[in-house]
């Protein structure tokens, strides 16, 4: 958020989530073991910070994109792995 010099309250608002929530995801508080295997990862975080881009420039971005991220990073690194 700082890179966008946005609140946490403005960056909440813009991806429809409460600010709480955000709050706790950035916090890292008792992060799951796949967010933490999520976000290791640099493949998936330039992608993700691809369409945080384009959400701070004011772009409509659907979610399905960001399912579509995630998916295709779960089956080829969790699903397809065995893991």
């Amino acid at each position: 958020m700082s890179k966008y010099k946005m609140s946490q309250r403005q960056a909440a608002r813009l991806v429809g989530i409460p600010q709480p929530l955000l709050s706790y995801a950035i916090s890292k508080k008792r992060k799951a073991q796949l967010i933490e295997k999520l976000s290791s990862n640099s493949e998936l975080m330039k992608q993700i910070e691809a369409v945080a881009d384009r959400i701070a420039r004011g772009e409509t971005v659907s979610t399905c994109t960001l399912c579509t991220i995630f998916r295709e990073y779960v089956w080829k690194n969790l699903v397809y792995q065995g893991s």
